[in-house]
């Protein structure tokens, strides 16, 4: 009898828990007003791991960054400069076309009437050709990447949201870059959308630290090691005292009083040894230089330009550039005759 009634007595319990949970699941469920999963549970996201709340954050000041880092214009105009024959060279922008005007060496051409005005309008019409002056030494050959209209998407999605130029032979090598190599070169330049131009940029990184590493660089400082740890010890004392081992504050205080007593701050500031832990001594050990810049130094991207001494050399340069751009992004919305084998100097 006895045996039975435990029995009951359990079944009981565990009833009473399964009715328990239920309630609960309920009392969440009906809890539910928002439009989308993510809104069943408020908190939900502070229960991600700390790395993701992290790149939720990095994506979140990036979406605030775009519109200031965008352009505020058009990156291609697409004006058409002539000849004086009246044979299409090439196509250029409006700046360009402003200066040619402006330099006397063309005028603003109105195709239908033959008008040219200084303003570059014919009325409310914009002109969107220019005849030159002037017979050019060199012309664009047919079909070339020179004479396409261009449009202002990314050439990667097609998408016309935050449009940032995007350097394909990155800036840090261009810009050291003999001038016929980067003057009139507008065919390494594209036009990418916030998105790909920080997905190309990572890969482009990446790539210049593996090359620079080879040429094994000179690191740009010097560290005076304790100088560095007396940072580091004030640093924690500062900001995380509380949490720091009492055995392991001590350590922490005899470099920080060390130190201290070699500069002679406790003489200059008539302060006692036992009060040398306030925080503007502790701010003062923060601040102290324990790095210097080497006088030997040259920057990375100096030693691999400088490598590059023929124009083969720059050439195969630019061209696995090119190659390393369309693998990481496959572009769909190229410009017409652009081509990896397009000439890497300009004439």
């Amino acid at each position: 009898m006895t045996f039975a009634v435990s029995i009951g007595l359990v079944g009981l319990v565990f009833q009473r828990k399964r009715k328990r949970k239920k309630d609960s699941q309920d009392s969440n469920s009906n809890s539910y007003t928002g439009d989308g999963p993510a809104s069943v549970n408020d908190d939900w996201s502070n229960h991600l791991p700390s790395h993701i709340r992290r790149e939720q954050a990095k994506e979140k000041r990036r979406q605030k960054k775009m519109p200031l880092l965008a352009m505020k214009g058009v990156m291609y105009d697409n004006i058409t400069m002539l000849c004086p024959k009246g044979t299409e060279l090439s196509k250029i922008s409006a700046k360009k076309a402003k200066w040619y005007v402006d330099k006397g060496l063309a005028s603003y051409y109105d195709s239908d009437k033959h008008e040219n005005n200084e303003d570059g309008t014919n009325g409310n019409k914009k002109h969107t050709c220019i005849k030159l002056h002037f017979e050019p030494k060199k012309r664009w050959e047919k079909s070339c990447y020179g004479k396409a209209d261009k449009e202002n998407v990314c050439v990667s999605c097609g998408s016309q949201e935050h449009p940032m130029r995007f350097y394909i032979v990155p800036y840090a090598y261009r810009t050291l870059f003999p001038r016929e190599y980067k003057s009139h070169m507008s065919h390494d330049v594209v036009l990418l959308c916030g998105r790909c131009h920080l997905k190309c940029g990572q890969v482009a990184q990446e790539r210049m630290r593996i090359i620079e590493e080879s040429f094994n660089p000179q690191g740009r400082y010097q560290h005076d090691e304790r100088l560095y740890k007396v940072r580091s010890a004030a640093l924690a004392l500062l900001n995380w005292r509380h949490k720091i081992p009492e055995a392991k504050i001590v350590q922490l205080e005899k470099v920080i009083k060390d130190f201290v007593e070699d500069m002679g701050w406790l003489e200059e500031e008539s302060i006692a040894s036992e009060s040398i832990y306030t925080e503007p001594i502790l701010q003062k050990c923060i601040d102290v230089e324990y790095r210097t810049e080497s006088s030997d130094y040259i920057p990375g991207a100096q030693l691999v330009v400088e490598s590059l001494q023929t124009e083969e050399d720059f050439s195969i340069f630019i061209r696995q550039w090119r190659q390393s751009f369309m693998d990481s992004l496959h572009p769909r919305y190229l410009p017409q005759g652009w081509d990896i084998n397009h000439p890497v100097r300009s004439d």
